[in-house]
């Protein structure tokens, strides 16, 4: 035990050694999720428990294929909080000199599923279509929708620039507003629209993937009918 001299020890930072340079990274991390949930007007734990925190400190995802294995990381936040966090991650670990990992590690990679036969899977996913079109005609989030329909954003994304073509909609409002459409066509103009990663890149990570395809298809589609 140490005397009343010595300096008593520092306890691990969610079982980060004190001194150690994850450490430093979750400190750095979780003053980040404070100023983001400032900013939204959310509680700090709306965009990560301290738990999730950590795991996040853990793996260190490069890209949103690996944050997606990150615990606490479900659609609605991947669309949300995603291109935020990675950011943020990228600099932090180029600034302490710690990697970044590139794929999903094989212990997070979940078992596969067996296939539904051909029948099933095209009645359950007919069901999506169609729950998924009545959403959108209520202008439900597509991060909720994600979560209650348990799908991937650039699935649903797909789903409603076809229910907006449809509808020969003039307007992404609610999902994108018009700012955020502008910016993306005007990259995708110059950068061509046969691939939404360069215009997700030219524009900074700030726009999610699944939006940058979300209005290249609706302009697309319009421009075709």
């Amino acid at each position: 035990m140490p005397t009343s001299s010595e300096p008593m020890p520092r306890p691990p930072v969610h079982d980060f050694a004190p001194d150690s340079l994850e450490a430093q990274l979750f400190e750095r991390l979780r003053q980040d999720r404070r100023r983001l949930a400032i900013d939204h007007g959310v509680p700090p734990y709306h965009v990560l428990s301290d738990r999730d925190l950590a795991d996040f400190v853990a793996v260190r995802p490069a890209n949103a294929e690996v944050l997606a294995c990150v615990r606490g990381i479900g659609p609605a936040r991947a669309v949300t909080w995603g291109p935020a966090l990675l950011d943020l991650m990228a600099r932090h670990a180029a600034e302490l000199g710690l990697t970044l990992t590139n794929a999903v590690p094989p212990e997070r990679t979940p078992p596969r599923r067996p296939a539904p036969d051909g029948a099933r899977q095209i009645e359950k996913r007919q069901a999506v279509q169609r729950e998924a079109k009545a959403a959108f005609a209520r202008g439900e989030a597509l991060g909720n929708l994600c979560v209650r329909l348990d799908r991937a954003p650039s699935t649903l994304a797909a789903l409603l620039a076809e229910h907006l073509i449809e509808q020969r909609a003039v307007s992404l409002m609610p999902w994108v507003d018009d700012a955020t459409r502008d910016r993306v066509l005007a990259a995708a103009d110059a950068l061509g629209f046969e691939a939404p990663a360069p215009v997700h890149a030219a524009l900074g990570g700030n726009v999610p993937m699944c939006l940058v395809r979300l209005v290249q298809d609706w302009w697309l589609g319009r421009q075709n009918q």
